[in-house]
């Protein structure tokens, strides 16, 4: 073979090999930041400075300018191929932005952050572009959630691509790794999370690469996480794919008369293509809706066993069954009604001035007729009565400073209670201070009024002195 041949193929090899590896990964990426109040309590061992740290790591995978000597208090846990060439020294390394690449920067924690839509940012000048993005990075007061809402948070992103036409995405996830058990009360929601759940089993998605701060440790490890999500052909709204169902989701514990929520997960729908759903009831007479979303409900359901059908147009069919109870027995006898307090006010480790202490909670799945037992205890020498309420809300005088602990429980079986600790501030000094100001000017106005009368007597001597020597 003469050389030029030789050539020519090690010159088409490369070619092929640049064109591979620039395709290896997405260019487009969502950045998630954890806003929980764990991330920057000092307490943690994490602190707002840690986490700006964690920022200026994410900006250089971003921009191209990784260099390890700059971020010597992290270390890697995984790294695939792909964001080792990032983090290489190499000449040849493919930036993860680029021209015209979809940027995100979005927060995550409470339900209401996590569902906040992203800020997006179309790249020209990636260097420029980050900068001006990251202007908007949570500052140190953001950092204040009580919750950690993560898959929900990663499902808002998956429906945030699916409306820019994104097939495939990056997710850099800024967090402590103090996910929590993420009880989603919207339905929408419920979807949406199980939606982005099963692109674990139906395309690619998982972890490419993780990296650690060396300086946190124990429950609260500060992590800066890289995730691949490929969509599979489900962010094409207009895609001409077999629709894929999945994942039928029928009521549990429902009684009679209850209304059924039915919701499961589709793939690759086209446009305007509705459901059809069948639910027949234990009488034999088939109840049929149709819907353009993957959601229905049927109200003022009858005891007995119901099956579910749903199909599509382009004939994928999805087959399940419930129960419905008789309307006498209580929801919680049935173990799949149990339910939870998640409290509201006050947050962990709160400081409140002494006075007036609201409690607020809310009940996910609440038992009908259900009262709440609020238990208060403070320092020695506090005494706190109990109150038992109706409501989701309390309110106690604690006049002594200390560390107090909040508990509600439900009178009910089933519920599980909730509790946390903050702290209380005396106000005693400050009473003092207020008191001593509001004084002054009383003072001051006692004293004018004083002599203004006595002025106004001397004046009255004079006259009387004057009169008497006219006689």
């Amino acid at each position: 073979m003469s050389r030029f041949a030789i050539g020519f193929l090690i010159l088409i090899t490369a070619c092929v090999q640049a064109v591979a590896q620039e395709r290896a990964l997405p260019k487009d990426i969502f950045v998630l930041v954890d806003v929980s109040g764990s991330m920057t309590g000092t307490r943690y061992g994490i602190g707002h400075d840690k986490v700006m740290q964690a920022k200026t790591l994410v900006r250089d995978l971003l921009t191209d300018r990784f260099d390890w000597g700059n971020h010597g208090r992290w270390q890697y846990t995984l790294l695939s191929p792909e964001i080792q060439s990032i983090t290489s020294q190499s000449a040849n390394r493919i930036p993860l932005l680029e021209r015209g690449s979809h940027l995100f920067l979005k927060r995550f924690g409470d339900p209401a952050s996590s569902k906040t839509p992203a800020l997006h940012r179309v790249i020209s000048d990636p260097s420029r572009d980050v900068e001006e993005l990251f202007a908007s990075f949570p500052k140190a007061n953001d950092f204040r959630d009580q919750r950690t809402f993560l898959w929900l948070a990663r499902a808002k992103t998956r429906q945030e691509a699916i409306a820019r036409g994104l097939t495939a995405y990056l997710l850099v996830e800024i967090t402590d790794a103090r996910e929590d058990k993420e009880n989603i009360v919207d339905t929408d929601d419920q979807i949406a999370v199980r939606e982005f759940k099963s692109l674990k089993h139906v395309p690619v998605n998982g972890e490419i690469g993780a990296f650690t701060h060396r300086d946190t440790q124990g429950e609260y490890v500060l992590q800066v996480n890289v995730r691949l999500v490929r969509l599979a052909g489900d962010t094409t709204p207009t895609g001409t794919g077999s629709a894929k169902l999945g994942n039928l989701q029928v009521p549990q514990g429902l009684r009679e008369g209850g209304d059924a929520v039915i919701s499961w997960d589709s793939f690759n729908a086209t446009a305007g293509m509705e459901y059809e759903v069948t639910l027949t009831p234990p009488n034999g007479v088939p109840l049929v809706q149709r819907t353009p979303t993957a959601r229905v409900s049927f109200p003022a359901l009858q005891a007995g066993r119901h099956q579910v059908d749903v199909t599509t147009q382009d004939g994928n069919r999805l087959q399940g069954s419930f129960d419905v109870g008789n309307a006498q027995a209580t929801s919680t006898d049935d173990p799949s009604a149990l339910s939870e307090i998640i409290l509201q006010s006050p947050r962990k480790d709160m400081v409140i001035t002494s006075g007036s202490v609201s409690v607020s909670w809310r009940v996910v799945n609440p038992p009908p007729g259900c009262q709440y037992l609020v238990t208060v205890t403070g320092p020695p020498g506090a005494k706190i009565p109990k109150k038992t309420v109706d409501g989701t809300r309390a309110s106690f005088s604690l006049r002594q400073s200390g560390a107090y602990r909040v508990r509600v429980a439900a009178t009910a079986r089933g519920v599980k209670p909730a509790s946390v600790t903050f702290q209380v501030k005396s106000m005693a000094g400050k009473k003092a201070l207020y008191t001593f100001l509001t004084l002054i000017p009383i003072a001051v106005i006692v004293g004018m009024a004083i002599r203004h009368a006595r002025r106004r007597r001397q004046s009255g001597d004079d006259f009387d002195d004057y009169a008497d020597g006219l006689d």
